[in-house]
């Protein structure tokens, strides 16, 4: 599996394990989700236990003490991945213009220091167990994350990229 930016998977793990991580390359789609979602600075990507299976099945885990690091403002944390979101990969009820999907980007974009809390009331909330989730089940019952405005559809068209947590870390 190969990178953006054409790194080979193996190579990136083996450099972060040996903490010679280089900057991954930003596709022009990830540039155009950051700017509209208003992402300001270079984020780091991460997604929750598992991943969008176009990325492969590469873990990276941060202990409370990397995370106590993190910026007081630091956010980033979405039950959806954000650039999915963006580029309106993620259907919802009734459909949502980009304006909106911005606004709802900003409501939902939960702090880092809050995200574990966050991730396991909706586990609790959607799941009858954490497996479902890895494997990438659809929630047990509708998502409405942003009140009854809408709800993200759990199901097709929308696959787990639409239900699985990642993180776009930035400050605001």
């Amino acid at each position: 599996m190969r990178c953006d930016g054409g790194e080979d998977w193996c190579e990136l793990v083996t450099s972060a394990v040996r903490r010679a991580w280089p900057a991954p390359t930003a596709s022009p789609h990830t540039l155009d989700a950051e700017r509209g979602l208003g992402i300001r600075d270079k984020p780091y990507y991460f997604y929750v236990l598992r991943t969008e299976d176009a990325y492969g099945f590469v873990v990276f885990i941060v202990s409370e003490a990397e995370g106590a690091a993190w910026p007081r403002d630091a956010r980033g944390a979405t039950p959806f991945d954000s650039g999915g979101w963006w580029a309106g990969k993620i259907q919802t009820d009734p459909p949502l213009d980009e304006a909106a999907r911005r606004a709802a980007f900003q409501r939902l974009d939960v702090p880092l220091g809050d995200w574990g809390d966050a991730f396991e009331q909706y586990i609790h909330s959607h799941y009858g167990r954490v497996g479902d989730y890895l494997e990438g089940r659809a929630p047990r019952s509708r998502t409405e994350p942003a009140g009854k405005e809408f709800n993200i559809i759990s199901g097709q068209p929308n696959t787990a990229r639409a239900w699985t947590w990642k993180s776009a870390s930035h400050t605001t």
